[in-house]
């Protein structure tokens, strides 16, 4: 059985292909229009001719897609926020970025080469953070389906593009070549969710995590690549995989647990006298400190 029989078998989903040219049909073209709501435009972002190699993900204006559709543009942004509402799309308004989570699952790339083909139309893409956030959730799906589909993922599109230069080697294209956001983001992609439920169990008596906003995601990431890259004082590896750092959250959030000053058990007075850590706090280097420099365990 080849690896796309393996996904569809796994998923046990009933499949349809569909191709863009439907759009531009003749015959297509002279039925009825499609009315504005909320499901069809869920499947013409999934399926529409705006779309490209990389499933679910693209960009394009509120006002092109509505005028794509033929629909008014009040019309258009009410059914684009049940789309974002549900959860079903995600929107940048600076780039024009747009995000389908689902459209992966049902557009699977047939082998890691196909995935591969995609590093020049992620390149286009505008730096932000939904594209980060695009990155974690693409290589988390399809290194579920194989780790030679996570490992092309992240080897195509976790790294900085290279400028061809006639007048250097590559070797030392590669050592002027200063770090990136991208060269530096670990290749196990961060799980925010069971993050953010390990804390909530470690440390209940804490502030809840109720909205996963950018700059959150950006904290969380860093710690998480920090965990996987670094070393304890003996020498040792904090972590080698996502489990391990998993397990090293849930000891970092249990040592923060028996620290009366972070979960405001002690008495105190002053600017400090209600003061309790949250998630914000512990994953800043302040917070790290407190947690990690005042226990015996190498942290």
């Amino acid at each position: 059985m080849t690896i796309e029989n393996r996904v569809r078998a796994s998923d046990q989903g009933i499949y349809r292909r569909l191709t863009m040219r439907m759009y531009g049909d003749e015959r297509f073209m002279r039925l009825s229009p499609q009315l504005p709501s909320g499901q069809t435009l869920w499947i013409y972002l999934l399926t529409g001719p705006h779309t490209g190699p990389i499933p679910g993900l693209f960009v394009a204006g509120r006002a092109a897609l509505a005028e794509a559709l033929g629909w008014d543009f009040e019309d258009f942004a009410k059914a684009f926020r049940e789309v974002l509402g549900e959860g079903l799309a995600e929107f940048d308004e600076k780039t024009r970025m747009c995000f389908i989570p689902n459209a992966i699952s049902h557009n699977m790339p047939p082998n890691p080469n196909v995935v591969k083909s995609w590093r020049s139309t992620w390149l286009q893409l505008p730096e932000c953070g939904l594209r980060a956030r695009a990155f974690d959730h693409l290589q988390a799906a399809l290194t579920e389906v194989s780790e030679s589909f996570g490992k092309a993922f992240a080897e195509t599109c976790g790294k900085p593009f290279e400028e061809p230069s006639g007048n250097h080697s590559p070797k030392q294209e590669a050592g002027n070549r200063k770090p990136t956001a991208s060269s530096a983001r670990p290749t196990v992609p961060c799980p925010y969710q069971a993050i953010i439920e390990v804390y909530h169990e470690k440390l209940p008596e804490l502030p809840r995590v109720k909205l996963m906003t950018d700059a959150r995601q950006r904290a969380l990431r860093k710690l998480w690549g920090w965990i996987l890259s670094s070393t304890k004082a003996d020498g040792s590896r904090r972590a080698t995989n996502a489990d391990e750092a998993l397990v090293w959250f849930g000891d970092y959030f249990a040592r923060a647990a028996g620290n009366d000053f972070l979960t405001g058990r002690g008495e105190r007075s002053g600017p400090h006298a209600n003061w309790r850590a949250d998630l914000d706090f512990l994953l800043t280097e302040k917070g790290m400190r407190h947690v990690i420099e005042k226990t015996e365990a190498a942290a």
